[in-house]
């Protein structure tokens, strides 16, 4: 792939891998000889508007960890949490490079259930190895992952199209371009419409997120939809030509289930956390007792997305009903309200990468304790997503330098600096003094 972008769903940063072949030879020599980000700047500008859908994927993402109630919950737990086991690590006194450890809460977005469909709106789910029931109709492996990303597909496809409900045409996209639809294919084999599976899908995802267990609501929403596609108000909802309102029906729908808790009760992520409902009003605007911000890429922007939406309805629609924000869509995307950190990493030749970052230049940023310099965030979480194995992709890499001894374990996936002879790379002795300074 010519431009490889990712957003992990921990810290929602942008990490961005921009190939040799699209950048040009006089780029190339430019960057090169120099470390100047205003060069390497106008080579990401230039890349950035020949892979407008690439990025739009990551942007969405982001936009989703903004405003899904518990995404946004999920991801300020993972980032404290983060923090909490590098003091854990420290206390030890293990070396970094020997660290190891399972994180159940982690693997939470990516655990994936089996679930069946029994009809008449009955729904069965359980471990990957439960046995399926006889009776099942349908079935699939899903996971909150999965739901984000059948939704940003849908999002990614509706953002390019004039027909965002000509399901023959984004069925004929999914099959030439990267797409999830296994969730989408579920929706659509239960309601035995891919037409109205794309009508409802996003709309259903965003409601499903607002909950502290988002699977489980997919499907409890789902089966209440299912059930009432005969009533007659269903019918004229239905029958209504778009933009209907559909978060409106999949929130009355939220009200019949019978939930455990009160909402916002979870304290953490398990099995024995009482299903409840989460809102973002809650989460956004509250720090942790050190007064930090709940997360820092993640909780002003969230802040001021619920100011806009209150004065302006039409935000209300960019995640679910995007076709018909689109406008506000793209400008939100590129001016407003998007990764406000990107690691850029430019592989000019076989031998040498730049990396560059964009925002938060020569910012601290505050964390858990304190303020923190940015490369020490990026450090930390470097070492921690190696020794959990979570939000961690174990090919994605910024450095180059593949004869160093820290390469193959790559515990410093993260880190920006890369210097041009491995023996002047500082990541080991960053990496040592952060574990001090936590065990302290």
């Amino acid at each position: 792939m010519p431009v490889r972008s990712n957003v992990d769903l921990c810290l929602f940063i942008r990490l961005v891998s921009i190939a040799r072949e699209r950048i040009l030879e006089s780029e190339i020599a430019d960057l090169l000889e120099s470390d100047n980000p205003e060069k390497a700047m106008r080579v990401w500008r230039s890349r950035f508007d020949a892979s407008r859908t690439t990025l739009f994927h990551e942007g969405y993402h982001y936009w989703q960890g903004l405003r899904l109630p518990f995404l946004h919950w999920y991801a300020a737990f993972a980032f404290r949490t983060s923090f909490r086991l590098l003091k854990q690590f420290a206390d030890t006194g293990v070396p970094f490079e020997q660290w190891s450890c399972i994180v159940p809460a982690f693997f939470y977005l990516s655990e994936r259930l089996a679930c069946f469909y029994l009809g008449k709106s009955k729904f069965q789910y359980g471990p990957l190895t439960a046995t399926p029931p006889d009776e099942y109709l349908v079935s699939a492996l899903l996971s909150p992952i999965d739901l984000l990303e059948g939704a940003t597909s849908i999002a990614e496809w509706q953002s390019i199209t004039s027909s965002p409900t000509d399901v023959k045409q984004f069925m004929r996209w999914t099959k030439r371009n990267p797409a999830y639809t296994d969730a989408f294919d579920f929706v659509s084999a239960v309601l035995k419409s891919e037409e109205l599976a794309l009508r409802c899908f996003n709309p259903l995802i965003e409601k499903a997120f607002a909950t502290n267990r988002p699977l489980r609501t997919f499907l409890e929403l789902l089966g209440l939809f299912e059930s009432r596609l005969t009533r007659d108000y269903i019918q004229a909802f239905v029958a209504h030509k778009e933009p209907c309102r559909w978060l409106d029906l999949f929130d009355a729908f939220l009200e019949d289930i019978p939930f455990e808790g009160n909402p916002d009760s979870m304290t953490d992520i398990a099995a024995d956390q009482a299903y409840c409902r989460v809102t973002l009003s809650e989460w956004a605007n509250v720090t942790w007792p050190d007064q930090s911000p709940l997360h820092p890429f993640l909780s002003t922007n969230a802040q001021a997305w619920l100011k806009n939406e209150e004065q302006h309805k039409e935000y209300s629609l960019l995640l679910s009903q995007l076709p018909w924000a689109k406008q506000l869509a793209l400008s939100c995307m590129e001016n407003e309200f998007y990764p406000p950190l990107t690691v850029l990493r430019f592989q000019l030749n076989e031998k040498e990468n730049r990396v560059i970052h964009v925002g938060y230049a020569g910012k601290n940023i505050r964390v858990p304790g304190g303020r923190i310099p940015l490369i020490d965030l990026l450090t930390t979480f470097s070492i921690v997503r190696r020794a959990s194995g979570a939000h961690f992709d174990t090919d994605l890499r910024l450095c180059h330098h593949v004869v160093c001894p820290h390469y193959s374990a790559n515990y410093c996936n993260l880190y920006p600096v890369i210097p041009k002879n491995w023996e002047q790379c500082n990541f080991p002795k960053l990496a040592e003094s952060l574990t001090q300074m936590a065990a302290e």
